[in-house]
């Protein structure tokens, strides 16, 4: 939670007490939770796109409302993936289930 609310600083310091494969795995969080982040954004324009046609009087193509689901529901597995992620942080005995997550 420091190193979220906080920012690098906290996070350098924390990095001092953490072992590499901790490391590796709040890294690998960080960048789950800015794709996260990015797509929730993406959905957002989606959805104000939609609401703005409708507001017009025209009603959006079929397909922008899949395409919005289909996102949504990959961005719920998205955001389950950062979370186990953080998880894996504090708690050594979950991270042997992200091998099995990770490609390669």
């Amino acid at each position: 939670v420091i190193a979220y609310v906080s920012g690098p600083p906290a996070y350098d310091v924390l990095k001092e007490h953490l072992d590499p494969e901790a490391i590796a795995v709040a890294d690998n969080h960080a960048v789950l939770g800015k794709v996260g982040f990015a797509t929730v954004v993406l959905i957002g324009i989606g959805l104000a796109q939609i609401v703005i046609r409708w507001a017009g009087g025209t009603s959006p193509p079929r397909w922008t409302g899949w395409a919005l689901a289909a996102t949504l529901a990959l961005t719920a597995i998205l955001f389950a993936v950062t979370a186990h992620h953080g998880g894996g942080i504090r708690r050594p005995e979950s991270r042997d289930l992200l091998k099995y997550a990770e490609p390669g």
